[in-house]
C-alpha cells in the first residue's frame, strides 16, 4: 500500500468526499485528489495535519507501519464516533470506554508513586 492509498482508505472509513476532507483540514479538493492518485506527495505540513486530523502516525499514513495508534488524550463526547473498540465481540460504549481510560490512568499513578 501506498501513502495515497491509506489516505483514501483512512477518508472513506470516515465517509468523507475527497472536497469534505479538503474543507475540513483547509487543503484544496485537487491536493486531496493529486495525494490519492499518485500525482503528488506530501508536504511534511500535510502530512502532519493529516495524521493529527486522522488520529493516526505519519509513518501509518505512509506506510511504514502499519499499527494503528490511537491517541485517547483526545477523546471526547464530540469525536467518539471516531473509535470502534470491542471486546469479546461486543463495542465498547462511551461510559466504559472513559472508565478504561480513568482506570489506566490511575494504574499509571499508582505505579509512580510506589
Amino acid at each position: 500500500m501506498i501513502f495515497g492509498q491509506r489516505l483514501k482508505e483512512l477518508r472513506e472509513k470516515e465517509k468523507l468526499k475527497p472536497e469534505e476532507l479538503a474543507e475540513k483540514i483547509h487543503f484544496t479538493k485537487s491536493v486531496i485528489w493529486s495525494y490519492e492518485n499518485g500525482k503528488k506527495e506530501p508536504t511534511i505540513g500535510h502530512l502532519i495535519r493529516l495524521a493529527e486530523y486522522f488520529n493516526v502516525s505519519t509513518d501509518y499514513l505512509l506506510c511504514l507501519d502499519n499499527k494503528i495508534v490511537i491517541e485517547l488524550d483526545h477523546f471526547s463526547n464530540d469525536n467518539i464516533h471516531k473509535f470502534s473498540i470491542k471486546i469479546e465481540r461486543n463495542e465498547l460504549t462511551a461510559i466504559e470506554l472513559k472508565e478504561m481510560i480513568t482506570y489506566i490512568k490511575v494504574k499509571r499513578i499508582m505505579e509512580i508513586e510506589k
